[in-house]
This record gives C-alpha cells, sequence and structure tokens, in this order.
C-alpha cells in the first residue's frame, strides 16, 4: 500500500495541555447559554458559560487532542477557499495536504481560520 506524506512541519508546536474534557473559548451563535449545545460550523460544542458581550462562550470540544497543524485554505489543489471556525478537515493525499478537499479521510475540525489560498499553523480539534 503507497503511503502519502502530510506537511507536518508544526508536528509538536502545538500540543494543549489540558486534561479532557477540553474547554476553549470560540464565537457562539447569538442566542447560545450555559447548558446549550451548538453547531460551530460543522462542529458540535457544549456551551459551559453564556455568551458574552463580545460573542463568545467557553464551550467543551468534541474531540481527544488538540494540535497546531499546517492546514492549507483549499478544496482542492486548484480550487482556493478560505477555513473557518468549526470546517470538517481532510487528509488529502492527491496533494499531501490537510485542507477542505471531502475526497480524503476526514481528520478533525479546524479551531482557527486559514484565508482562501494560504496555509498557515492553526488549532485543529482530532479524534472526534
Amino acid at each position: 500500500m503507497a503511503s502519502t506524506r502530510f506537511d507536518m512541519t508544526q508536528r509538536n508546536a502545538g500540543w494543549i495541555e489540558q486534561a479532557l474534557p477540553i474547554n476553549m473559548k470560540l464565537a457562539v451563535p447569538a442566542s447560545s447559554a450555559a447548558g446549550d449545545v451548538v453547531l460551530i460550523g460543522e462542529l458540535p460544542v457544549y456551551v459551559q458559560t453564556d455568551r458574552d458581550s463580545d460573542g463568545y462562550s467557553i464551550v467543551t470540544l468534541p474531540c481527544t487532542h488538540v494540535q497546531k497543524i499546517t492546514v492549507y485554505g483549499k478544496t482542492n489543489a486548484a480550487a482556493n477557499s478560505a477555513v473557518a471556525i468549526g470546517d470538517k478537515l481532510y487528509a488529502d493525499a492527491s496533494d499531501g495536504q490537510i485542507n477542505k478537499d471531502t475526497g480524503g479521510e476526514a481528520i478533525g475540525y479546524a479551531l482557527e481560520t486559514v484565508t482562501s489560498g494560504s496555509s498557515a499553523a492553526i488549532l485543529v480539534g482530532f479524534g472526534l
């Protein structure tokens, strides 16, 4: 079986040292309150605190770990697409990138953003 090498230049650069569950402060929908389950993009989260005046809450993520890796703002090699918080990410074997190409293997969810057509080391939630 052939293997594909993915760009993991930030491989050990972003581990978050936190016991499970993983909680983060993220922007949530306008009507979110403590105890709600809401979607941020495609990412389901449990809201721990009422939404603050800036639109953020502490939420529990449905993942086993979070790591900073290089993600590309693309849906495939030819089509650029910005990555938003909550977007599902895929390991794209055709170009060896982590991006939004649904033809790849689903690996996790974006917890930060990437501009269309560029790449950046961002936090990604794994183990869903």
